[in-house]
């Protein structure tokens, strides 16, 4: 009908069957026929010979549609047009009555009067379950961060029910536009299913399709569109997560039904905002932790009730006051992560990154140990799948000396982001404290095949680098952490350790005095300062910065655990002392 061409039309009806049977159809973007790319990508895909491979329901079909501009699909007749061309325009008008009459049926049977379901046996079975990236239907790619809030939300909801594994988001991000058959992601996810879905915007309006996959057999299981403004987006969620747990009869708790059951109203506006700023936080620098903060601020300025936009500015104040890669004045921003955390919680007691910042808090600055694991785990049980509750854990047992329950939470969270250098590392460091040596170090290498350019592990493994025979490899990366952030005392630490086991004394000595002159001008956390002198010999001098360190409550104390293997440091009194009113373990 867009074309005024059959798509399979031969010589002879045998040739014309053949040709439906087994050729694809022409494409329709040449200079004769004039379609959209888009639309000639729609109409082949109606035309696939595999049933599974073409749109499941009328309704993925008008969403589709949707996306494609009718400004290109429509365009404007006018009498002065020549004949051929007022011809092609005629069939394309008709082709656009067609196409809004498809999108009608689809937004009827799109909004939950049929749904598409199959083998209550094979839906039954389903344990575990994996929810693909969402793909964005919206037609702007700069709105991928609303697409990705809604993917990272309904993995969240789905995993807070506990008698389902849900693979995390983590997991699956690799998986975006992937050409893998469903039947081997689920195998490398080890998941009974797999959720596949699309998000759609007009305006406030949002529509989100998903479907349900066995992804044993790559049988299309159940099927729904879901509709919502985006001021119901939270109930939306709650709404797909109910779906699908009575579509695969999981067991849901009275007090997970509540959660869902209670989801509140949002301003579209602070939503979004929030939506963004998570989406930067991701990025893992200060310059990004910044914006993030900028963006959960316009959130809560829009709507200060909004729960979530507080425990996202809560968790990213945390990052700023801890992100090795710049020196912060805690004592400015610890204030601000609590005042921002106990608002949230206030407004929803489930905001589960403002269990994480307080749990932050009572490890980092107050050393609450306790308090700070009871925070971690409960984060944790309301989302088992949050990366940031699980390192926090595995970092925390490890000062604790509790060796392999850190270890166990460590791979847990390689377990729900393999692919993370940040995961990595803190098994890493838990193989370390067993004295895994050569493991944990292939793993570090691992870390610096992930990523690169991840500033942390630039700077822990520089000086290790070096002293495994890997002098230039090591100090190339010691100078690229010092490039990245000029700004960190502890990129000038870790730098001047790998430059003195390089023998080169005098570059790490220049590197200590230029740290010790800045502190006269800039603020440089006593912590590091205690390091300094420590590593220039003057114990007197490092003892007294240490004493400061812990009046400040400085979050570099948790470091000094380490210090005891130091047999000089584990000699001083003083030293003793700090450890005892710090209140560590025995180790």
């Amino acid at each position: 009908m867009l074309s005024g061409k059959a798509a399979f039309l031969k010589k002879s009806t045998a040739e014309t069957s053949a040709a439906i049977l087994t050729e694809d159809p022409r494409s329709l973007t040449g200079e004769s026929d004039g379609v959209p790319a888009e639309l000639d990508r729609t109409i082949r895909r109606c035309l696939e010979k595999s049933p599974d491979a073409r749109f499941q329901s009328s309704s993925d079909l008008a969403y589709n549609l949707r996306s494609i501009s009718t400004d290109q699909a429509v365009p404007v007749m006018t009498d002065a047009s020549p004949p051929a061309e007022r011809k092609r325009n005629a069939l394309w008008i008709t082709g656009a009555f067609v196409i809004a009459a498809i999108a009608m049926i689809g937004v009827f049977f799109g909004g939950g009067l049929f749904d598409r379901s199959t083998s209550d046996i094979e839906s039954g079975d389903i344990q575990s379950l994996a929810v693909l990236p969402l793909e964005n239907m919206t037609g702007n790619p700069d709105q991928l961060y609303l697409v990705d809030g809604i993917h990272d939300a309904l993995i969240s909801e789905l995993a807070s029910i506990q008698a389902l594994k849900v693979t995390s988001r983590t997991s699956v991000i690799a998986y975006r536009g992937t050409t893998e058959s469903i039947p081997q992601i689920a195998g490398a996810l080890n998941v009974d299913a797999v959720v596949e879905g699309s998000v759609s915007r007009d305006g406030d309006r949002i529509a989100v399709i998903v479907q349900l996959i066995d992804g044993r057999t790559d049988k299309h299981l159940w099927h729904k569109t879901f509709n919502r403004n985006l001021e119901n987006v939270l109930q939306l969620r709650a709404e797909v997560t109910r779906a699908i747990a009575d579509e695969i009869r999981v067991v849901v708790t009275p007090q997970e039904e509540a959660a869902m059951a209670t989801a509140p109203v949002v301003n579209p506006e602070a939503y979004d905002h929030y939506l963004q700023g998570l989406h930067i936080l991701k990025q893992n620098n200060p310059e990004r932790t910044a914006r993030a903060i900028e963006s959960f601020q316009r959130s809560l300025d829009i709507d200060p009730g909004f729960a979530p936009a507080w425990g996202g500015l809560a968790v990213a104040n945390f990052a700023r006051g801890m992100w090795v890669g710049g020196n912060e004045d805690w004592r400015v921003i610890l204030p601000e992560v609590e005042r921002s955390a106990r608002r949230a919680l206030a407004l929803d007691e489930r905001e589960v990154n403002a269990h994480v910042a307080l749990g932050g808090v009572d490890f980092a600055f107050n050393w609450r140990w306790e308090e700070a694991e009871q925070r971690y785990r409960l984060a944790i049980k309301i989302d088992p799948n949050h990366l940031l509750a699980r390192i926090m854990l595995s970092n925390l047992l490890n000062w604790l000396g509790r060796l392999d329950e850190a270890e166990f939470q460590a791979r847990e969270a390689m377990r729900l982001a393999p692919t993370s250098a940040f995961a990595v590392n803190e098994l890493v460091f838990a193989l370390q404290s067993q004295g895994r040596v050569d493991e944990a170090w292939e793993l570090a290498l691992r870390a610096l095949e992930l990523d690169p350019y991840f500033v942390q592990s630039l700077m822990f493994y520089a000086p290790d680098m070096v002293r495994r025979g890997r002098v230039e490899d090591g100090l190339a990366m010691a100078d690229e952490a010092l490039r990245l952030c000029p700004n960190s005392s502890v990129a000038v630490l870790f730098a001047a350790d790998a430059y003195a086991s390089a023998g080169r004394s005098e570059r790490a000595e220049e590197l200590i005095g230029e740290l010790v002159a800045r502190s006269k001008t800039e603020f440089i956390p006593p912590g590091d300062l205690f390091r300094c002198f420590l590593t220039m010999g003057n114990m007197p001098l490092a003892l007294d910065y240490l004493e400061q360190a812990y009046e400040a409550r400085d979050p570099r104390m948790v470091m000094t655990l380490l210090m005891s293997k130091v047999p000089a440091l584990a000699a001083e009194p003083r030293f003793q002392e700090i450890l005892r009113k710090m209140d560590f373990p025995e180790n």
